[in-house]
């Protein structure tokens, strides 16, 4: 989990300020963070069938995420370390 928020926030930071990329990020971490909740309860997980439903709903938010990033314009930070867009 640490280095998916680490990546969430460097997206966050090098790219300009959009409330989809904000929403679509919030929507990842929020899945991801369900995930990692089910893995320690695998019988949980056989009873319940969440993973396939968590799955979809984390592969779901990638696709969001992936969607809100096209055409994103990068952020003064990104320009100011002269990163390559």
């Amino acid at each position: 989990m640490h280095t998916l928020r680490n990546s969430l926030s460097d997206i966050c930071i090098l790219t300009a300020e959009d409330p989809r990329i904000l929403h679509a990020v919030e929507l990842v971490l929020n899945a991801a963070e369900r995930l990692a909740a089910m893995a320690g309860t695998p019988g949980l997980v056989r009873r319940t069938g969440a993973p396939p439903t968590r799955l979809n709903t984390a592969r779901r938010a990638l696709t969001r995420l992936d969607a809100a990033l096209v055409g994103a314009r990068p952020s003064h930070i990104a320009l100011s370390l002269n990163r390559d867009w």
